[in-house]
């Protein structure tokens, strides 16, 4: 993971901003660990003890849900940004009319399953064809494989599916079954 983000903190009534970059650090193949490094590329803190209290991570809109979970699985406090433009289309949307807000919704989620979609393009390009098409006979047995068999998931079996071998047993990653 190496996402760029904005730390922010105050001190003294005064507001401060870093950008920095978060990296999971992986050393002589163990499991990972969570950094922040300075515009140099320089440590800055590899636990959040070593941030200023009360400092928080603001990673960009794209960051994925998962870099975000590892990240505050870490101990960082961390999170998006508000859009206020998109909350205030919401809001216009489901005043106008229910089928507008539905209609919002639909355009949210195909932008989001896009996003998603390239992001199992990047990790697993197997997965795709030539034509760029999901080749779902061959993804359909490697979850098969992944699963024992299984064609019917429990909640259990789903964190089982997505825990990294340097998780904690019960620590599930949304969308990562690498």
């Amino acid at each position: 993971m190496r996402v760029h983000a904005a730390l922010l903190w105050e001190t003294g009534g005064e507001s401060h901003q870093d950008d920095v970059l978060i990296s999971d650090e992986h050393a002589n193949g163990s499991g990972s660990r969570v950094v922040i490094l300075d515009g140099e590329g320089h440590c800055r803190a590899s636990s959040p003890s070593e941030l200023p209290p009360g400092s928080v991570l603001v990673v960009p809109r794209e960051t994925s849900i998962m870099d975000l979970h590892d990240v505050q699985q870490a101990g960082y406090s961390a999170r998006r940004p508000a859009d206020e433009e998109f909350e205030k289309r919401w809001a216009a949307a489901k005043a106008t009319s229910r089928e507008a807000a539905i209609e919002m919704a639909n355009a949210e989620l195909a932008e989001i399953i896009d996003r998603l979609e390239d992001e199992l393009r990047r990790k697993h390009p197997d997965f795709f064809d030539a034509d760029g098409q999901l080749r779902t006979e061959y993804v359909n047995g490697k979850l098969l494989e992944r699963t024992g068999g299984k064609r019917t998931l429990t909640r259990e079996d789903v964190i089982k599916l997505t825990e990294r071998p340097s998780d904690p047993p019960g620590t599930a990653h949304g969308g990562d079954a690498s």
